[in-house]
């Protein structure tokens, strides 16, 4: 195992952390990138974290909640969150399965006219976070997006 040189004091060590964290850097980067996209959606009433379900739903056809949890690295509250006032705005509909206990989502022909309606603010915003972040970066982090799969039916 490679031997890790110990830092002096609490301040080298705290400024070591604060410029070369992987960490800090991608939760930065991913605050400022959302709000781009959250600008450029807020006129619509739709979040990113909502777009991102909406997209993650219609590209599975249906899925259960704690499968998009998972899909997308969301945390359960959020998701729980966001799916119930997307129901509520008639963008998801909600089956309930067998055992009363779960249960499926999938996207409303309004949720459909949503995303076409969205879709030249999210460009827009995409453009912008691309340029910002530029054109190498772009590649490696669609290296850690998630994978298509076919709508189930």
């Amino acid at each position: 195992a490679a031997q890790v040189e110990m830092r002096d004091t609490v301040q080298e060590v705290a400024l070591e952390i604060a410029d070369t964290c992987l960490a800090v850097s991608t939760r930065r980067l991913a605050r400022i990138v959302t709000a781009m996209f959250d600008e450029a959606l807020r006129p619509h009433g739709v979040t990113t974290p909502q777009l991102i379900i909406l997209v993650a739903v219609k590209s599975l056809g249906r899925a259960r909640p704690s499968d998009l949890g998972a899909a997308l690295a969301m945390e359960k509250s959020t998701v729980s969150r966001d799916v119930t006032r997307m129901v509520e705005k008639g963008w998801l509909k909600k089956t309930i399965g067998g055992d009363l206990r779960t249960h499926t989502l999938t996207l409303t022909s309004a949720g459909s006219r949503l995303l076409r309606l969205i879709y030249p603010a999210w460009r827009a915003a995409q453009m912008k976070a691309e340029a910002s972040v530029g054109a190498r970066a772009t590649e490696t982090l669609r290296a850690f997006g998630p994978t298509r799969r076919r709508p189930t039916q």
